[in-house]
């Protein structure tokens, strides 16, 4: 079985992408690594969506891009984003 892992930080009160995989398969996992200045750790992300979504401050469901972390009101829309954001990014 082939999967993704991406990974992101939370710092400063500001989320990023340390490693987005470069494979896109089908089943795929997202963890925030969490650090201090002697430990790290991995959080399963469940909810990518949920975990962005303090983000923005719209209340409505939001639709995030794991390359560059904006976000969209549908998912069609992110669709066609991505294919321009994966050749940017």
């Amino acid at each position: 079985m082939l999967i993704n892992i991406n990974v992101f930080g939370y710092e400063n009160k500001q989320k990023f992408s340390i490693f987005i995989s470069k494979e896109k398969f089908n089943d795929h996992l997202n963890l925030l690594l969490i650090s201090n200045e002697e430990k790290q750790h991995y959080v399963l992300i469940k909810d990518f969506n949920r975990f962005m979504f303090d983000h923005t401050k719209h209340q409505h469901k939001q639709h995030f891009c794991m390359h560059c972390l904006q976000y969209f009101s549908s998912e069609d829309i992110l669709n066609k984003h991505k294919t321009d954001c994966i050749v940017i990014n």
